[in-house]
């Protein structure tokens, strides 16, 4: 059973790709603690989407895997990042907060609705939303969290190609509840 629709609130999302996302998520089957799995994750569904798309493989305790990067987050990057870790992205001072929320939002379960900040070394600055929802490993033994991350905003001098990111931040994160609450 999916959950509906009409009672989540999309209203918070600022991009048309993150409620597309929202609304797919939402149609897929349940199987266990609410959750879909990701047997049931169709990529040609939401094919328009699939440059923003990052799948974190949140199996081993303190670490996210980064198991597909979109084309659109690799240009961001400047680098392609599939395979590593997420921690080692982003700042060390946030390291633990952002495995954390990603760990939270796999196993409490719940969504997670972040305005990042990426600042790159020549001075860009761009926001991006991500959402993200939880999935059941397509072998049944830990979780995965698949993401949309779409630019909002750039600002700054102009992204020179392959440029690294210095830093990447939150600005907002809200948990959102998908059957069982959120964490306090």
């Amino acid at each position: 059973m999916a959950l509906p629709p009409d009672s989540f609130d999309f209203s918070g999302f600022r991009t048309e790709g993150a409620r597309d996302f929202a609304r797919y998520w939402l149609s897929l089957p349940r199987v266990e603690e609410g959750l879909p799995s990701q047997r049931d994750f169709d990529p040609v569904e939401i094919r328009h989407l699939l440059h923003h798309v990052i799948l974190h493989d949140v199996t081993v305790e303190n670490q996210s895997l980064l198991r597909i990067v979109g084309s659109a987050l690799v240009e961001r990057f400047g680098f392609n990042p599939t395979g590593r870790d997420y921690g080692t992205l982003v700042n060390p001072d946030r390291r633990d907060a952002a495995i954390g929320a990603l760990f939270t939002a796999a196993y409490h379960p719940c969504g997670m609705h972040v305005v990042l900040e990426w600042r790159y070394q020549n001075g860009q600055r761009q926001m991006a939303e991500a959402l993200g929802f939880p999935l059941i490993r397509r072998d049944g033994k830990g979780r995965l969290l698949m993401f949309v991350d779409i630019s909002l905003e750039t600002t700054g001098y102009e992204k020179a190609h392959g440029q690294d990111v210095r830093a990447l931040g939150v600005s907002e994160r809200q948990m959102i509840d998908i059957g069982s609450g959120v964490p306090e």
